[in-house]
């Protein structure tokens, strides 16, 4: 993701979808490793939120609401993640 430093928060984010604490963990030690910059880590941790993807989208009667609300969370956390790209610096 260093190579890439433009799509790094996008990639990121999407990692943060992935429902387990794995996840965070990752996308933690990636930034630690210095292989993710601090926008990237904002937007993949902000996305993350453990199981509760899982328990959110558990209903099958009510699965379009829930991905509207996954959509959300991750148009936000993708905003996040890039403004804080462009004050800190890519």
């Amino acid at each position: 993701m260093i190579s890439n430093r433009y799509l790094a928060p996008l990639f990121a984010s999407i990692i943060g979808l992935i429902p387990n604490c794995a996840s965070s963990i990752l996308i933690t030690k990636l930034f630690a490793e210095g292989q993710l910059s601090f926008g990237a880590l904002f937007a993949g941790l902000l996305v993350n939120s453990g199981l509760g993807l899982t328990v959110l989208l558990k209903d099958k009667k009510t699965i379009g609401k829930a991905l509207i609300i996954l959509a959300i969370c991750f148009v936000i956390a993708n905003i996040f993640g890039y403004l804080t790209c462009l004050v800190v610096g890519f």
